[in-house]
């Protein structure tokens, strides 16, 4: 099976994949680096390795295959780690090891923020950063790290959700937009409540509304 067959077999009728972003390759340099130095400097050994018998010998094969598993395993996790965009739907694909994998996906009509950051010096130089959906009515948050130019994603997606909102029926569409509107009007209400009040009073109002736990009542 192909490798993008990987990604384009489970889609559903009608959907067509857009694009399937991986994390920067260039995050995956130092692990290689590490595992690459452990294997040459276990060949560099081998003529010592041979001289210390069958134990040496050993020795040398486990090196070996410690390093190559771990270059295999870094290579795997930067290929099957991914966000999977297409028009109906955002699924995140979070491969931890070889046998664990996690899947998340969200349809673009439960999408209500997509975000991304950028933190620190090597991000920032070599311009990667996280991306993040927040979906709604719930705080799930499907979240690809390490992304390479994570704006030019964002807006990708934000295009790709505005065309399927767009294909959607009247009524489909006023309902994936309404808790997006929902949202906006209690942020107007905190913030105006907030004004009136002053920071202070209305830090005062959160603890007094903060619930508390069964062992503080």
């Amino acid at each position: 099976m192909k490798l993008q067959e990987q990604f384009t077999k489970n889609l559903k009728e009608g959907e067509t994949l857009l694009r399937v972003v991986r994390p920067f390759a260039f995050v995956y340099v130092i692990p290689i680096f590490i595992t690459s130095m452990v294997v040459l400097l276990d060949f560099f050994l081998l003529y010592w390795s041979v001289r210390q018998g069958k134990w040496g010998v050993l020795g040398f094969f486990v090196i070996l295959v410690i390093g190559v598993v771990l270059s295999l395993r870094t290579a795997y996790l930067w290929i099957m780690n991914a966000f999977v965009v297409t028009n109906h739907r955002v699924i995140d694909i979070d491969q931890s090891g070889f046998f664990h994998r996690r899947v998340s996906e969200s349809t673009y009509e439960k999408i209500q923020d997509i975000s991304f950051t950028v933190r620190g010096v090597s991000a920032t130089l070599f311009h990667y950063g996280s991306v993040m959906l927040q979906t709604a009515g719930t705080n799930a948050q499907l979240e690809l790290k390490n992304v390479r130019w994570p704006e030019q994603v964002q807006a990708m997606i934000v295009e790709a959700q505005r065309q399927r909102l767009a294909s959607l029926p009247a009524e489909q569409r006023a309902a994936a937009e309404q808790p997006q509107k929902d949202e906006l009007d209690l942020e107007s209400v905190v913030r105006t409540i907030r004004g009136q009040l002053g920071e202070e009073q209305f830090g005062q109002l959160v603890k007094k509304t903060k619930p508390r736990r069964i062992d503080e009542r």
